[in-house]
């Protein structure tokens, strides 16, 4: 079987043998793949010297429907993100984004935005300025891509508009925006500006491409809007799964155990 060709970004990989290597790829076209690169740690082999974590290459693979492992016949490095060797903030978001990755996606099953969301993180985490917006349109893109974007446009009880307010009530049960607080449920509230910065970033163009984050409705938000942004998404995501992300609490120490 001839391998097929297509743009990857490594996010996990461990020993398989003293010459080989079990990865997880995102791959752009077939999604999240978990290979077995033979020989990957020869010094002649035909991997770029090895695969490493948080890397991005071509790769060629051999995909068996029979299989679940499938094979990495070739690597041609083409991104290394060095920023995330240098500064601790910028490798804990990036391991934080293929934490993500590896909880909110199926196997094999594309989703050409979310590599691209991910692109965009590992290279935007390299501006201070920049770092904390990427992560919320990735976080944002994660959990679309799993298909639970919050609802923030119309009531998610009703389905009705929702009117202006200076605070929204979120539905964690829901999943989305509702009209008002009810006395017997959890909901959240939510600042309006809090709302209005998560509109933007769920309006942006999935074919924008991986270095898009150019709108100002988004750069222009404000350090504590976005971080408090983050931090609802982040909640969003535990909820979602059940349970917390290991490497959730590296990023947002201080995320209450509920919310």
């Amino acid at each position: 079987m001839p391998p097929v060709f297509d743009q990857a970004i490594c996010i996990r990989h461990w020993d398989w043998s003293e010459t080989s290597q079990t990865l997880t790829l995102l791959s752009r076209q077939h999604g999240l793949l978990r290979l077995l690169a033979k020989g990957s740690r020869r010094p002649n082999a035909p991997f770029s010297g090895g695969v490493e974590l948080l890397t991005r290459g071509e790769a060629g693979i051999i995909l068996k429907p029979s299989a679940d492992l499938g094979l990495l016949t070739e690597w041609d490095l083409s991104e290394t993100f060095p920023h995330l060797r240098r500064r601790l903030s910028a490798y804990v978001a990036a391991c934080y984004g293929a934490d993500l990755v590896q909880h909110l996606v199926l196997d094999r099953d594309p989703h050409p935005d979310l590599y691209d969301a991910l692109l965009c993180l590992l290279r935007g985490v390299a501006d201070d300025t920049r770092a904390p917006a990427q992560l919320l349109v990735f976080q944002h893109r994660a959990i679309a891509s799993a298909g639970y974007a919050p609802e923030l446009t119309v009531c998610a009880a009703t389905s009705q508009p929702l009117p202006k307010a200076a605070t929204y009530h979120y539905s964690p049960a829901l999943g989305g925006l509702v009209r008002a607080a009810q006395p017997d449920a959890q909901t959240w509230p939510v600042r309006a500006a809090t709302v209005e910065l998560l509109r933007a970033v769920a309006a942006m163009r999935i074919d924008d491409g991986p270095d898009a984050l150019s709108d100002p409705a988004i750069l222009d938000a404000g350090k504590a809007t976005i971080a408090r942004a983050n931090r609802l998404l982040a909640s969003i995501i535990r909820m979602t799964l059940g349970r917390e992300p290991p490497t959730l609490r590296t990023v947002f120490p201080d995320l209450a155990a509920g919310h």
